[in-house]
């Protein structure tokens, strides 16, 4: 629910419909899923109540999750110790007295943003169909989007309308032929306006 809030809201932002994609209405932005922002407070939790003195209620608290979580019972830590094998940290897992974690939160942060840009390639040149028949709605895009990264025009165009219509054109949320022929199950070379 908390991404897909995030996704309209930046949809209404960049003045695209709702059936633009997401993987390029969070690319044209340079923006990452929430996923990854509660991901990394998760660690940061996680992080200082580790850090609290043994005798304090908060870390027997910590105890009795770890104990929970042992026994294959529901609990936070779950996620993170999901989220520290997604990213290579595994260790600091196994051995949270003895690791330096100065770093953790930001390091965790780095490699989710590492993970989601790898498959943000992988979806941005896939091309679902085997006859290549439809292609990938964004085979126009890949071609210049070449980084996960905040576009240049989005703050250099100041007139409004002819933003959102270069956001439109860039990300195929336009209403050209090229387009609705999509929805209309048209092979691509009879789409044209």
């Amino acid at each position: 629910p908390l991404e897909k809030l995030q996704i309209k809201w930046y949809k209404g932002l960049l003045g695209v419909n709702r059936k633009a994609t997401n993987i390029a209405v969070l690319a044209e932005l340079g923006k990452y899923p929430v996923a990854i922002d509660i991901a990394t407070n998760l660690i940061k939790y996680w992080l200082r109540i580790v850090n609290f003195d043994s005798s304090a209620l908060i870390y027997e608290c910590y105890t009795d999750n770890v104990l929970l979580l042992q026994g294959q019972n529901k609990c936070w830590l779950k996620a993170v110790r999901e989220i520290l094998y997604a990213t290579g940290f595994h260790q600091v897992w196994l051995d949270q007295n003895t690791q330096d974690k100065t770093h953790l939160a930001s390091d965790v942060r780095e490699k989710l943003e590492e993970i989601y840009q790898e498959q943000w390639k992988l979806d941005l040149w896939d091309d679902p169909r085997a006859d290549n028949s439809q292609g990938n709605k964004l085979r126009t895009y890949r071609r210049f989007k070449e980084e996960h990264k905040m576009e240049l025009y989005l703050t250099k165009v100041k007139d409004t309308k002819t933003r959102k219509d270069i956001t439109r054109l860039r990300i195929s949320a336009h209403s050209l032929e090229i387009e609705k022929g999509r929805y209309l199950m048209k092979p691509i070379e009879e789409r044209k306006c």
